[in-house]
């Protein structure tokens, strides 16, 4: 599937991975992603194109631009220029070892944008797939960033939201000063539209759970990519450790394997010893970066206070995906567990104190299921919303194809006549109005029975197998809260209470579930913060 590696050094420090071709080698093709939530959407897709273009003969490269993935941050408040900065380094990169082979470059959406505004002396193919301008990519931005999360924006003093990205004004300003621009008669920059926009719109704009690979569009850009002679394959020497500047205070990055399956993971390290560590795990859809790169951020900023850390994906997810999977698969199992048990331990033996484990979502809800077999200090639960340790329930609500069919999450049988939407409106109303109905009205003897058969929720049964003396907070916006309240939350915790658990329970009005709001992020933060502080 590939190896990791960084480029660039300092304030420029990029990361990437690289994708090479098994026997001989036609060219070299760099993967410019798009920037923010369209980058975390459509991250599968384009981890799927660096795959399959290794398997037609080219070395891949895929990088995250400087302020997204694990690269560094954005400097100063010209983003534009910063990102010209990075398809630079990235070509210098690719320039020391491809033997003279072709090197193209393939961007979407903004970063197709930026790949076209870019000065280099090189005629190098530039691909711009479903380009967007700066001011349309800022204004639909903000525009997901009001309607998807339910926290409040800052103040525009303090700058512009752009779901899970803060810029200045400034920054927003240069930003939406950019326009695609093309190269009348070098024939080096060409663009590609959809026709289809179903296609379009699962690429880079549907939800993550949702966002699917289009594999025949792949095959399609491949197909008309410009091919040399073959010739042995090159081998770049991949670069494992990179030191980051916080603060004034230097840490060190270094990709690891984590676990019996070789687990793609960062290690955060800080260079004057460690006093504690932290676990992270990717939360539904999202890569090991965590929700929109706050993971990144959050294991930064605690190295610098001695706090050694591990982010790691898991399989199915990230760049261990199944390439012939269309979608993402349901994160709630067993394998996923495992994942996570590995993560501790490995974390655990490089930092010789047990981690504290932060989990969003899926991530809790993994944590949680994880703890009655390794070890940790605390556990950091933000919004869980599965409260059944038996994941034979996801499966039934995540894989069911009744379900899927009634919310519009699978295709129509070929040949058949597709139902009207009101008759599928008025079911899934019908559908929604029942469990509403159920969920507030089922007695709570009957509740944990029908638990302890996968059949409901209820609060307590997630703790059936966490130690009893583990410290556990649970924090929720108000979308886990309400469904907290719904699977007996309150009863739940005052069984905790007199069983003696330390459990923590935090209502926070302005965390949003998909960490897209900044009050979100920064609340994260403190969180997180504080908990690495705790006394055990």
């Amino acid at each position: 599937m590939g190896e990791p590696t960084w480029i660039g050094e300092g304030e420029r420090t990029l990361s990437a991975w690289i994708c090479r071709p098994v026997g001989e080698c036609v060219g070299v093709v760099v993967v410019a992603p798009s920037f923010g939530r369209e980058a975390v959407i459509s991250a599968r897709a384009l981890h799927v194109l660096g795959v399959r273009l290794a398997e037609a003969g080219f070395v891949s490269v895929r990088f995250d631009w400087r302020g997204s993935g694990s690269s560094a941050a954005l400097p100063g408040s010209d983003p534009v220029t910063a990102w010209h900065q990075d398809l630079t380094t990235v070509e210098e990169f690719v320039q020391s070892w491809s033997q003279g082979l072709p090197i193209h470059f393939i961007g979407l959406r903004l970063g197709a944008t930026v790949l076209s505004t870019w000065t280099s002396a090189s005629d190098a193919l530039r691909l711009c797939w479903e380009p967007v301008n700066g001011r349309a990519y800022v204004r639909a931005s903000v525009k997901l960033r009001q309607l998807s999360c339910e926290v409040p924006s800052v103040p525009v003093s303090t700058g512009v939201e752009l779901c899970g990205v803060m810029f200045s004004g400034e920054a927003i300003e240069r930003l939406s000063s950019l326009k695609l621009k093309l190269q009348p008669g070098s024939g080096t920059t060409q663009v590609r539209k959809e026709s289809d926009r179903r296609v379009a719109d699962l690429l880079y704009s549907a939800h993550p759970r949702f966002a699917a690979v289009p594999h025949a569009a792949i095959s399609d850009i491949i197909g008309q990519l410009p091919r040399a002679e073959t010739q042995p394959v090159p081998r770049p020497t991949a670069r494992l450790c990179a030191t980051f500047n916080v603060g004034g205070v230097e840490i060190v990055e270094r990709f690891v394997q984590v676990g019996p399956h070789a687990l793609h993971g960062v290690l955060t390290e800080p260079t004057s010893g460690s006093v504690a560590s932290v676990v992270f795990t990717a939360a539904g859809a999202e890569s090991a970066e965590g929700p929109s790169g706050l993971w990144v951020t959050i294991a930064r900023e605690q190295g610098a206070h001695g706090v050694m850390g591990i982010r790691a994906e898991r399989r199915g997810l990230g760049v261990h995906l199944d390439p012939d999977q269309p979608r993402e698969p349901n994160p709630y199992c067993e394998e996923a567990v495992e994942d996570v048990e590995a993560a501790v331990a490995f974390i655990t033996e490089r930092a010789g104190v047990l981690p504290t484990a932060i989990g969003l979502c899926v991530g809790a809800w993994l944590f949680l299921r994880a703890s009655s077999r390794v070890q940790l200090r605390r556990i950091v639960a933000l919004d869980n919303l599965m409260w059944q340790p038996d994941p034979r329930l996801a499966v039934r609500y995540m894989e069911g194809p009744w379900l899927k069919r009634f919310f519009g999450t699978v295709d129509e049988v070929p040949g058949d006549e597709p139902a009207p939407r009101r008759r599928r409106d008025r079911a899934k109303g019908a559908l929604k109005r029942v469990r509403d109905v159920a969920k507030g009205n089922v007695p709570l003897p009957l509740r944990t029975l029908l638990a302890r058969q996968a059949l409901m929720e209820d609060a307590d049964s997630v703790f059936r197998g966490v130690p009893i003396d583990l410290p556990v907070e649970l924090h929720f916006g108000d979308i886990g809260e309400r469904h907290f309240l719904e699977v007996e939350g309150k009863a739940a915790g005052r069984r905790w209470e007199r069983q003696g658990r330390p459990v923590l329970r935090h209502y926070w009005h302005d965390m949003d579930h998909s960490a897209l709001g900044e009050t979100s992020r920064q609340r994260i933060r403190t969180i997180a913060e504080t908990a690495l502080r705790r006394r055990p």
